[in-house]
C-alpha cells in the first residue's frame, strides 16, 4: 500500500491511501434523494443520519465540484476515473482505488479528468 500526504500547509494533514479496487455497482441503487449539483456532476444521497451521510457522486469529464468546506470530516473512495482534488492551495491527481480523507472545515473541490464515480462518507 502507498500512503501519500496532501496539503502539508494545512493544520490537519490530509492523506489518501491506495486500496484494492472495490466495485460499488448497485451500492446506491436504492437512492433516497438527489442533491443539486454543478453542471456535469450528479450527487445521490444514499443514507443520512444526524452525524453521518453516504453519497455517490458521478462526474462527466471536465466537470468541477466547487470548492467548499463543511463542519464534518469526509472520506471519499474513488471507484472509477481520475480526478484532480484541490485541498486549500494544494492539488493532487487521484484515481480509481484511491481513498481520500478530508478534515472538517477544510476547503476542498474537485475536477474530473475523465468520467468518474466516487463514494463519499461524511461524519
Amino acid at each position: 500500500m502507498e500512503l501519500t500526504t496532501l496539503g502539508l500547509e494545512l493544520e490537519h494533514v490530509t492523506r489518501y491511501l491506495r486500496l484494492q479496487q472495490v466495485s460499488c455497482e448497485g451500492l446506491f441503487d436504492y437512492e433516497i434523494r438527489r442533491q443539486p449539483a454543478e453542471p456535469g456532476v450528479r450527487r445521490r444521497i444514499a443514507a443520512a443520519g444526524t452525524a453521518i451521510m453516504g453519497m455517490l457522486v458521478e462526474f462527466e469529464a471536465g466537470a468541477e465540484g466547487a470548492v467548499h468546506a463543511h463542519p464534518h470530516e469526509q472520506l471519499t473512495y474513488v471507484a472509477k476515473g481520475e480526478l484532480v482534488l484541490r485541498i486549500g492551495d494544494s492539488e493532487r491527481q487521484v484515481s480509481a482505488g484511491d481513498t481520500v480523507y478530508i478534515p472538517s472545515d477544510t476547503p476542498h473541490g474537485v475536477r474530473a479528468v475523465t468520467p468518474a464515480r466516487c463514494s463519499t462518507v461524511s461524519l
